[in-house]
């Protein structure tokens, strides 16, 4: 599985066969966290990858700073 083909399987096999009120829970597979351009990196990003993000986004932080760190960063900032 991957981003492409869990997109269409989601829009178009799941979403119109299941009633008004279903709950959809997802684990946290990669292919569920999917970066977009302008959004928030996944989980399983690179650490490079959030680095640049809390740059473009102005954010200071250290570069001795772990991946989780990082992360944590990210979620504290959205």
């Amino acid at each position: 599985m991957d981003e492409d083909n869990f997109t269409k399987w989601f829009t178009v096999q799941l979403l119109p066969n299941i009633p008004d009120n279903a709950v959809i829970i997802m684990d946290n597979a990669p292919y569920h966290n999917v970066f977009q351009e302008e959004g928030v990196p996944s989980l399983t990003s690179k650490k490079m990858v959030l680095q640049k993000w809390l740059s473009d986004n102005h954010i200071t932080f250290k570069k001795e700073l772990l991946r989780t760190q990082r992360l944590d960063l990210i979620n504290i900032a959205q």
